[in-house]
């Protein structure tokens, strides 16, 4: 019940308002997490030769809870397409604030820079960069230990930048959405007495 939970809360968090790490509940634990997951990218552009793709990505995420629950960190994720042909790929640095609603559930906001790799020309030129804002929730299992296992499911929205062309096709807006589900191993230090 608490994992449909998860996904339904997940599902109702608007696009780019609210990326997602799992901070240990209590205050002044330094953390490291490492993941994996699967994302979806729109590309929100009008000459993209691709508009949606899919494939793996990776995040590392370091942060330190400053009270009870709440917390800032910084996340790094890597994302890959999975196909055969295409060689698109995106990268994503975000600081964020993050907030735990419950024991092991958080909530997550923040700003970063994503730059993102596509097709070279003459096929097209999927190549961009801007200001990135992301957020969306984590459930950390169990929620005070110094080890942990967790799921995310977060948003990063480009909202700046522009689409750079090489060759006779015009500029235009390029603004991904990514959205990403992962699991994650987060280490923790022992809560400050």
């Amino acid at each position: 019940m608490r994992l449909l939970g998860l996904i339904l809360c997940s599902a109702l968090v608007p696009p780019g308002i609210l990326a997602a790490q799992a901070p240990p509940l209590g205050a002044h634990r330094p953390w490291i997490e490492l993941g994996l997951g699967a994302s979806r990218q729109d590309a929100y552009c009008d000459h993209c030769v691709q508009h949606t793709i899919g494939g793996p990505s990776e995040s590392l995420a370091i942060g330190v809870t400053l009270t009870e629950r709440f917390g800032v960190g910084v996340l790094g994720r890597k994302f890959g397409e999975f196909s055969w042909d295409q060689k698109h790929s995106a990268d994503y640095v975000v600081g964020l604030a993050q907030y735990s609603i419950k024991p092991g559930l958080t909530l997550n906001g923040g700003l970063g820079y994503g730059a993102q790799h596509g097709v070279r020309p003459p096929y097209g030129d999927d190549n961009g960069s801007g200001m990135v804002v992301a957020g969306g929730v984590a459930w950390r299992l169990a929620p005070k230990s110094a080890f942990g296992l967790t799921l995310n499911a977060d948003y990063m929205k480009t909202v700046t930048g522009t689409l750079s062309t090489l060759g006779s096709l015009p500029g235009s807006s390029y603004r991904p959405l990514l959205f990403t589900l992962g699991l994650g191993l987060n280490v923790a230090t022992s809560s400050a007495k």
